[in-house]
């Protein structure tokens, strides 16, 4: 299968130096048991066995956890080398299982780092991720009240697991890319295709009830990603007269009104503003820029036909009203086969294009829409 995707990695494989002491027997063979698979992840990770990949990544894992521990830094590279091989499904999604093993990497990389620190943030973006994927989780003893209460504790732990996320990177911002962990956290809003998104909603709807707060949300970003104008206008007039539409959802809804509705705009900015003044708004409204929407990049068909991939990292300011302009090309890279990062244009093009169509909620300073100049984002390119 072929998927092409924004990615946004901020960690990197870690291989493990300590060395492993052998005194006895047991240990000896732990250690060789522990080479043996080691050796064969990276292996499997030369070329591109996704399935050995995981399966010799877990086998290393509970090798290391008997001879180094569960506390020492050779420990947790390895669950991060575990939590980055674990097996998606065709629109990306981990497993059930993947959640205790996501939480393992982010306790192990806390004990290690703490709390407060730029290491935590990839080890957050996956257990957001594994949380994401259990409102698409259907168990056969599961009841409707059971699957309610599921669906409802994870959205309250991505909640919190992202506004750790966006503390982090406001504190940290001149060590990582905020553009990438934004848009990073918006596609587990959205999903990478609209059948992804379509499944999400109607899930929700049926287990959560149409007027729940998370059925509103998913509303809104399905419309933003794949309603024509016409039908996206009329599905925002619908959404901001829900009570219980989420405050950030409404604040963003009321601006897009405001802005892109020819027959009542003074109507939206009149209630935005009045929404504004409330004390709900105030803690709630977003203050930097928030992206609501991206487009799938195309893979061109040349490099499709010659097995190429890379990536390219562009540049854009995000204006008053969310769209993207003055957009260039930061780096271009395809890869040779020995993995070698060549500067060629092979997917320019389609980044330029893909680019051109993200959406965002635009940074608010005194409560006015302002200008975001200089965020970047990685487009990926790869062959799965």
């Amino acid at each position: 299968m072929i998927q092409v995707f924004v990615i946004f990695a901020l960690g990197i494989l870690v291989v493990p130096t300590s060395s492993v002491g052998a005194e006895d027997a047991s240990k000896r063979h732990d250690a060789l048991e522990f080479k043996a698979a080691y050796g064969a992840f990276q292996t499997a990770q030369k070329q591109g066995n996704n399935v050995e990949m995981h399966e010799y990544a877990m086998e290393a894992l509970r090798l290391g956890e008997l001879i180094y521990g569960d506390e020492h830094q050779s420990t947790a590279a390895l669950t991060m080398n575990a939590a980055l091989a674990y097996p998606t499904d065709q629109y990306g999604r981990p497993g059930p299982s993947s959640l205790a093993l996501m939480r393992k990497l982010v306790e192990r990389y806390e004990n290690l780092f703490g709390p407060n620190t730029a290491e935590l943030i990839e080890p957050l973006l996956l257990l957001a991720e594994a949380l994401a994927a259990q409102d698409f989780l259907r168990f056969d003893d599961e009841s409707l009240a059971q699957a309610r209460v599921r669906i409802e504790s994870s959205e309250e732990a991505l909640t919190r697991v992202s506004a750790r996320l966006y503390s982090l990177v406001n504190r940290f911002d001149d060590e990582v890319d905020a553009s990438i962990v934004l848009m990073r956290l918006s596609r587990l809003r959205v999903g990478d295709s609209e059948e992804m998104a379509r499944s999400a909603l109607e899930r929700r709807r049926s287990v959560l009830g149409a007027a729940h707060p998370l059925t509103l949300s998913s509303r809104y970003f399905y419309a933003n990603n794949f309603l024509k104008k016409s039908l996206l206008l009329n599905e925002l007039k619908q959404l901001v007269v829900e009570d219980r539409l989420p405050p950030r959802l409404r604040f963003a809804a009321l601006h897009q009104l405001s802005l892109i509705d020819k027959r009542e705009p003074e109507k939206y900015a009149a209630l935005l503003a009045q929404f504004q003044s409330g004390s709900e708004s105030l803690s709630q409204a977003p203050i930097d820029y928030f992206p609501i929407s991206k487009a799938q990049p195309k893979y061109p068909r040349k490099a499709l036909n010659k097995g190429e991939s890379g990536y390219v990292i562009v540049e854009f300011t995000v204006t008053e009203l969310g769209s993207v302009e003055d957009i260039f090309i930061v780096k271009a890279c395809v890869f040779n086969n020995k993995r070698k990062c060549l500067n060629r244009k092979t997917f320019n093009k389609s980044a330029l294009a893909a680019a051109e169509k993200f959406r965002f909620i635009p940074r608010f300073v005194g409560g006015y829409p302002t200008r975001s100049v200089g965020v970047q984002n990685k487009i990926t390119y790869e062959l799965w």
